[in-house]
């Protein structure tokens, strides 16, 4: 996979991720900077399924109240919206 140019695995990502019932949509070009525009809902879903299952976890959204664990709520809020992203970066900062 060392040898493959991002679009590569990319698509390889893409056929994978159908094979496990996951609709990864494919991006036909590379993206070399972050614009919440390149990104869907749909797309930022996808990827969470992937990282569910890449983690072993139940699920991408499980518990509620103070224990309440939702990766969908979280990439979405950071790959969608600046702002939150933005304020997001800044409280990881503050506690490091």
């Amino acid at each position: 996979m060392k040898d493959l140019t991002p679009q590569e695995r990319h698509a390889k990502l893409v056929a994978f991720a159908k094979t496990i019932g996951v609709d990864l949509p494919k991006q036909t070009k590379e993206l070399s900077g972050y614009k919440p525009e390149n990104f869907s809902l749909i797309t930022v879903n996808a990827a969470v399924a992937l990282l569910v299952d890449a983690l072993r976890l139940t699920g991408g959204s499980v518990g509620g109240g103070k224990d309440e664990f939702n990766l969908y709520y979280l990439l979405q809020a950071y790959m969608l919206d600046t702002q939150k992203r933005d304020r997001l970066n800044q409280l990881v900062k503050e506690m490091q």
